[in-house]
């Protein structure tokens, strides 16, 4: 049993020694990232460069709290959050939650996080529709708006010749020389392009506009979930600075 219980005991100094080890590690990047965060933070080039203060609610223009940031990393670096060096650099989001978190622990006014969460209401499709020889388009915006369209067409994903029915949310008109057509609902099909499909247009009950039938033109994004309708956004999705949605035409384009 002797020779047992040394074993065990040589397995279990080894353990503790090693265990030691890798906490002693641990502390020491810990510190390490701290007083990197901190250096950045002190040196003004680093910080307007290196920092994303839009994303932690300061600003490049926020001098006074710039000031706050410096004092906070100044007189209290240990409660500075350890965040990844990719931070730095780009702003993980991770990282930018948890400088924000610090600097509303001290009191700093925050400017709105530049994120926005909604709900997602509705998904729509879009079909691009092009004149018959003999039946003109009507070239004015939202001219189809509330008109019921039938869709028959070949679906390119199954191969097979469907017929669905719609109501139009959106008629968009460049010009009069390309007509897009949004429905309230997903059709759930991929329309084939030309002759071989076509939409018919129906006015609304009790107008005295006349019916429309066109062909299915050419759509860069031809897929069934094209428009994502978005309802309020909803501050219980993430940071509880963030705006609200804009209402702008575009503002989001080229958001991730």
């Amino acid at each position: 049993m002797a020779p047992r219980c040394e074993m065990f005991m040589y397995m279990m100094h080894m353990w503790i020694v090693y265990t030691l080890l890798d906490w002693v590690q641990v502390e020491d990047t810990t510190e390490a990232s701290k007083k990197a965060l901190k250096n950045y933070i002190m040196n003004e080039r680093e910080l307007d460069t290196r920092i994303n203060l839009d994303a932690i609610g300061i600003g490049k223009e926020d001098e006074e709290g710039k000031q706050k940031l410096r004092d906070i990393a100044d007189k209290h670096e240990a409660d500075l959050p350890v965040v990844q060096g990719r931070f730095i650099a780009t702003g993980n989001r991770e990282d930018i939650m948890a400088m924000r978190a610090l600097l509303r622990k001290q009191k700093v006014q925050l400017k709105p996080f530049p994120e926005v969460k909604g709900t997602l209401r509705a998904v729509q499709q879009q079909v691009v529709i092009e004149a018959m020889e003999s039946e003109p388009l009507n070239a004015m915006e939202d001219g189809y708006k509330g008109w019921t369209a039938t869709v028959e067409a070949v679906d390119i994903l199954t191969s097979s010749a469907k017929s669905v029915t719609l109501v139009v949310a959106r008629h968009q008109s460049h010009l009069g020389l390309r007509h897009v057509l949004t429905f309230e609902e997903n059709l759930g099909m991929e329309p084939e392009m030309g002759y071989s499909s076509c939409v018919s247009l129906a006015p609304p009950k009790g107008s005295s506009l006349s019916p429309v039938k066109a062909k299915i033109g050419w759509h860069l994004y031809p897929e069934r979930s094209q428009v994502l309708v978005l309802g309020e956004s909803d501050p219980s999705l993430g940071d509880k600075d963030m705006p609200k949605l804009a209402e702008e035409d575009n503002f989001y384009s080229g958001y991730k």
